[in-house]
Order: C-alpha cells, then structure tokens, then sequence
C-alpha cells in the first residue's frame, strides 16, 4: 500500500506543477489590460448676471476651480459601472455608423455615376450588380453595429439591475485543479472582464493649475450638446467640474456642477456659502461633496448586530451623526468612510470610524456594556496645593488631599496644575474606575521640558568630555605598545617604560571614569525623557471613601449670599 500511496501523491504534485507552469507561461500574456485613465478637469468658473465684475472677482472666477482641483489631486479611482461602460461604448458605435453613413453615401453615388458611362446594357447591369454588393458590405455592416448597441443596451441593463438588487457576487467558486484547466483552455483567448472594473483618477494636463478653455461654439451649444461632447472626446476629458459665483455683501455663493463624457449628463450639483475670506473652506466643503461622484461610488450593506438582543429595539444608530430610522438591521450607504455610533440608556456608547468599499456586505457585531456610574475620590498622599483636572475638568476639591469626581467607567486621564502652573499627569486604569473608590497618587509637579532639556545638555557634555579623554588615551596607550616592543628587544630601559605604563594608566582611568558619567547622565536623560508619561495611580484605602454632597453645600452658600444681600438692603433703606 505504501507504494501506491506514494506514487499518488507524486502523480499529484506533477499534475499541481503543471498547472502552475502552465498557467504562468501563458496567462499573463493573454489577460493582461492595458492601464486606463480617468480624466477629471475645469473650467474657469462664472459669474451670475446682475455681479458687478473687478479685478478682484476674475481672480476668484479662477482661483475656485484651481483650489477645488489641489484638493482632488489624490489617490482616487473610479468605479465604472456597466451604464457608464455602455455609453463610451455607444459613442464609438455612433462615431463608427457616422463614417459607415458617409461611406454608403458614396457608394450609392458610385453607382449612380455608373450610367453615366458608356457600358452597354450587359457591361452596366454586371457593374451595378457589383456596386450594389459593396452597398450591401456597408449596410450589413451598419446593421451589426446597430445589433451591438441594442446588445450591449441589454447587457448593460442586466448587470445593473444585479448591483442595484445587490445580488452581484463578487467572490468566485472554489474550482477543482481539472476546471481551472478547463475553463483556462476555454477562455484562452477571452477577455476576462468584470462587472464592475476601478480606473485611476488623474488630473486634466496632471496640473490642478491648469484649467481647460472650451471653444466658444462648444460653449454656446451647452455642455450637453454633441459639439461639447467631441470637444471633450478629443481631448480625453471624462468629467468637467463648471461653477456659477454670485455674490451678496461680503458673501459668495458658489454653485458647483459636474458633466459626465461621452454620456454628456450632469452627475452632481453643489452648492456652498460663504465669506471670501473662507474661500479655502468653501472648496474643501465642494471637493468633499463632489468624491462620491468622482469615485461612482457605490452602495454599501450594513448589517448590525447589537448584542445583548434585548438591547436591539432600545439602541439607537448613528452614522455620520444621522439617526438610521430603517425598521430593518440593513442599512444601505455609500462606500467610503463612515462614522457609526450606537446609543442605549445605560450603556456605553460605542463608536468606531470604517472605510468600506462598496459593492459589498459588512457585518458589524456590537456587544453593548453597561455604564459605570458613581463617584470616586483621588488621595494626595503627599499634600500640595493646586487643582486636579481629570478628562479636562475641575474634580471637585474636598481638602488639601482629597478630591471628588463623576465616573462614567472610562479610563481617566487626569492632571495635577500646582499654583505657580506647573504640572504633573496621571491615569486612572479601567479597573480600578469604580463606584465609591479610593485612588491614591503622589505627582511631582514641575517643568518637564525644561528638565528635559538640561539632562540633554549634561549627557552631551559628558559624551563630549568622553570622547575628548580617548584621545590622550589612545596615544599614550600606542605609545605604551611601541615602548613595550623596544623594551623586549632591550633598546630601551625599564624605567622608562614603567613611566609611560602609568601615564596610560592614568588617561585610561580617567577616560572609564568619563564613560561611567556619560552612562550616568545618559540615564538621567532617559528618566527625564520618560517622566512625560503620566503616573499610573494605584489602589487606596475604600474604607476612607466618605461621599461628600457639594450639591448641598452649593445650595446653603447660596442661601447664605442671598440672606447677606438682604441684610445689605435693609441697611441701605435705614
């Protein structure tokens, strides 16, 4: 049986073998596509009629489309869909039936001349017959491009229909060695083709400084007319970002358009306001509204699952600061980056920022936890005065030691600002976040960067006076070992030799004891470097724990003011 199994096994591996020689001898010829890109340019923008132009206004007319353009030269790739693959596919049909057209003009003309000659009846009906077969040529030939441009209609209104009911399959079935050979030799000279394929966006001229001039007839005809569009065509332009500027007192209002080529369709439309002054914020606004049309993106299936599922009708999702009201857990969006948030009562809420690509389902698995709530207090173990700050906030000050805090069963992160302003950080772990909890802490307030900077300047010092001590030590040590071969071959006496056996001592030990302070100040150096870090707090004593009710203390000083204030006014009226 072994040998069998044997031989199995290596029949295997020779049949895995060739498939993989196979495959790279000849696949990568055969499938491989030429890169395509996707051309995105404007125009220099409009004014509206009535706006009183100025110098000042044409540079603006200018300056919107250039500062829009900076902010989309990126990395960006368009998803064409099968629609946008139909019309580039349909203009060249029609260009082509255009020229097919002229060529069966003159080739009815050709016959019609034929008359005119002098063939006899014999000689003419042979040469009609003839032209009339290369008319034939021309009309099938118009016919079948006709047949392609209702085919690929078809085609095209198919695989949309699969996107927009989401049932596009991206992922491929797991084949056999025998079917991807199989299907290999049946599709060898096939172009493979998906769906949905991505191009690289690039700018007109890759310039965002560069704006496209239209002609004035194109101009005149309108961005959709066929005029527009084989201007566009042969200039290898596939959208035209155009604006319209009007102005009210010191504001602007500029209305962005985006054209789609060779379909010649308005794809979107924005519109933003504001100061002049704000011009940068305004295009950042546009461009950020416009790259979903850029991109094409497409839609992006969210299923969410919150757990405890109990919590599931009580919980509230928010993405991008949106209430989703769906009565279902799918939620339709665009590809992209989006924000998402889930809020419950008595929970923490949960958020997280995603980029998803579209076409494509994600799952998101949400287990919710309860809030910790309460209150804790954070011991000075050594007094100091100053005020604790904890995420952001003034805690509430007991005494010179103690203070008070709200909890919410986040990790805190807390600061210690003395009164001449230095400060000194801390955190609390998770852990230890808990309802009627002591914390202790000892911070060292004071000037961290200034510390920093003087451990940086002793440690160079100390490596200076280092390297500056090796120098004699090197010497006097070479020299040693010179002095030491001429003693062995007696052409120097012992005493000298002894002499210089000391100075090299000497420079040898001072140059260890300058490696010893430039490690020691190294040290320092390091420790200082590292007290940037927030102290870690650690658990205290619960039993001094001893909650304190500032809300009863507010309202009696309160009182107090408005009993003093009283008093002042009885006063007064004596």
């Amino acid at each position: 049986m072994a040998p069998e199994m044997m031989r199995t096994t290596n029949k295997s591996g020779l049949k895995k073998l060739f498939i993989y020689i196979f495959i790279i001898l000849f696949c990568k010829p055969v499938f491989s596509a030429e890169n395509v890109n996707w051309i995105l340019a404007a125009e220099n923008f409009s004014y509206a009629k009535g706006y009183v132009q100025n110098a000042v206004s044409e540079g603006s007319a200018e300056m919107f489309p250039i500062s829009i353009l900076e902010k989309l030269n990126k990395t960006l790739e368009r998803n064409i869909l099968p629609d946008e693959k139909y019309q580039r596919q349909c203009y060249k049909l029609r260009n082509e039936r255009q020229s097919l057209f002229l060529q069966l003009s003159g080739e009815y003309k050709k016959r019609d001349t034929l008359v005119l000659n002098p063939y006899t009846d014999k000689e003419l009906a042979l040469k009609i017959k003839e032209q009339n077969k290369e008319i034939k040529k021309v009309q099938d030939k118009i016919a079948e491009n006709i047949k392609k441009q209702k085919e690929a209609e078809v085609e095209a209104s198919k695989r949309m229909e699969l996107i927009y009911s989401g049932k596009l399959d991206t992922q491929e079935p797991d084949q056999s060695e025998i079917e991807i050979i199989k299907t290999f030799i049946k599709n060898i000279f096939t172009k493979d083709e998906n769906i949905v394929t991505q191009e690289n966006i690039y700018l007109y001229q890759n310039d965002f400084t560069r704006l496209y001039k239209p002609s004035e007839s194109a101009k005149e005809a309108g961005y959709t007319s066929q005029n527009f569009i084989k201007e566009m065509m042969s200039s290898n332009i596939n959208t035209l970002i155009t604006g319209v500027i009007s102005g009210y007192g010191d504001y602007v209002s500029v209305a962005v358009e985006l054209y789609l080529y060779p379909a010649g369709e308005k794809i979107a439309s924005v519109m933003e306001i504001g100061t002049i002054q704000e011009a940068d914020l305004i295009t950042t606004s546009i461009a950020n509204q416009i790259v979903p049309a850029i991109t094409n993106a497409m839609p992006v299936l969210l299923d969410v699952n919150i757990f405890p599922d109990e919590l599931v009708h009580e919980s509230m999702i928010y993405i991008d600061e949106i209430l989703q009201t769906s009565n279902t857990d799918s939620i339709l969006v665009e590809s992209g980056v989006h924000d998402i948030q889930i809020v419950c009562e008595g929970f923490k809420t949960v958020e997280t920022s995603y980029y998803f690509e579209g076409n494509k389902n994600y799952n998101i698995d949400v287990t919710l936890e309860k809030e910790v709530n309460g209150y804790l207090q954070i011991n000075l173990v050594k007094p100091l005065l100053g005020d604790l700050l904890v995420n952001g906030e003034y805690a509430d000050k007991i005494d010179e030691k103690k203070s008070q805090m709200k909890i919410n069963g986040k990790v805190i992160l807390g600061e210690f600002l003395s009164e001449n302003g230095e400060t000194a950080f801390f955190y609390i772990p998770q852990n230890l976040v808990l309802d009627s909890n002591m914390i202790n802490i000892k911070p060292k307030p004071y000037d961290r960067e200034k510390n920093i900077d003087k451990r940086r300047k002793w440690m160079y010092a100390s490596y200076t006076l280092l390297m500056v001590s090796l120098i004699p030590t090197f010497y006097t040590y070479g020299n040693l070992v010179n002095e030491a071969k001429l003693y062995n071959d007696g052409l120097v006496n012992y005493s000298d030799a002894i002499e210089l056996q000391k100075r090299s001592n000497i420079f040898q030990g001072i140059s260890i004891g300058c490696g010893v302070f430039f490690a020691f100040e190294l040290v320092r150096y390091i420790i200082a470097a590292n007290a940037v870090l927030p102290q870690k707090a650690w658990q205290g004593n619960k039993d001094d724990f001893e909650f304190y009710d500032f809300s009863v203390v507010e309202e009696t000083e309160e009182s107090d003011k408005i009993e003093e204030t009283n008093n002042a006014e009885v006063t007064d009226a004596e």
